[in-house]
């Protein structure tokens, strides 16, 4: 079994490829949906705070979406602020960059969720876009443009499998 992180900041298309996977036939689940929550990252407990730094995946959802996937590929689409503490379960991670004019034009044009329309939180996710690289470079994830069509990303992401 191979678990594979579809990462990038809020609006750089994790849900649309995930969609696009599934459509595939791949196992893919949206992070957002399944795993994460808002939880106070001194306390652990839930909060009704939904700031940025608040968004958690939960350790036991995690855990038993692995255990029932054993024998299957699986594709985690999605972040949260503790993230880095689930990157060694990654076979591989792709990271989906775009530039910041896509990006806030697409934050703020959306209509699945209203996350990125108030001020502070564009201007977060907009600071977290400039260090995607950075990242994806110190996680030695793929690095994969997000302004291409979905087919195009999709095709990227599973030439890259093992």
């Amino acid at each position: 079994m191979h678990i594979y992180l579809i990462d990038g900041v809020s609006g750089a298309g994790k849900t649309t490829i995930c969609d696009e996977l599934i459509k595939r036939g791949y196992k893919a689940v949206e992070a957002d949906e399944v795993l994460a929550n808002w939880i106070d990252p001194i306390t652990g407990l839930p909060t009704d705070d939904h700031s940025s730094e608040n968004w958690h995946w939960d350790k036991n959802k995690f855990d038993a979406l692995i255990s029932e996937s054993k024998e299957d590929n699986l594709f985690i689409c999605g972040g949260a602020m503790n993230k880095p503490d689930f990157l060694h379960h990654f076979t591989k991670i792709f990271t989906l960059h775009l530039d910041d004019e896509t990006l806030k034009e697409r934050l703020l044009n959306r209509t699945t969720n209203d996350y990125g329309k108030k001020p502070e939180e564009l201007a977060f996710q907009l600071r977290e876009n400039q260090l995607t690289e950075q990242y994806s470079e110190e996680r030695g994830a793929i690095l994969i443009d997000a302004t291409q069509p979905v087919e195009t990303i999709v095709g990227e992401i599973i030439s890259n499998l093992e």
